[in-house]
């Protein structure tokens, strides 16, 4: 069951996640997207630690190129601890191969990469901002 955060965000807010960019990522969407889009930063499911949960969507931050970021993404997936089927996004700035490997294995990566080349994962924090971005249809 998620809970309804729309008359307090201050849990989120004072919660201290183990990464300055988890953090950074965290007060983006938040100053963007004000309400109860944000649903969890740093939460667990079961054994795993969940780096961001909004709405629509798991994200999983490296800090650095991505490394372990393929097995951080799988693991999100799995209905026991994604019951909603959200789609899971890896997000590293400087992504690298890691990407590859995360998109080889039919996941979303963000982050780092290649512009001129499209099979090169590629996206800034503002694009990540735009693919989390609340439905407008939803009646949350």
């Amino acid at each position: 069951m998620i809970r309804d955060l729309s008359d307090d965000l201050s849990h989120l807010i004072a919660n201290k996640p183990d990464s300055p960019l988890v953090a950074r990522i965290r007060d983006m969407i938040i100053a963007r997207y004000p309400g109860t889009h944000l649903v969890g930063v740093g939460h667990h499911r079961g054994p795993l630690q969940i780096d961001i949960e909004t709405t629509n969507a798991i994200i999983e931050v490296k800090p650095s190129n991505g490394q372990g970021l393929t097995r951080q993404v799988t693991d999100r997936q799995d209905p026991d601890v994604n019951p909603e089927g959200k789609p899971v996004i890896g997000f590293a700035p400087k992504m690298g191969h890691a990407g590859d490997d995360v998109n080889a294995a039919g996941r979303i990566a963000a982050g780092g990469g290649d512009a001129d080349n499209p099979a090169k994962p590629f996206g800034t924090l503002e694009d990540l901002l735009d693919v989390v971005a609340p439905d407008p249809q939803s009646s949350r």
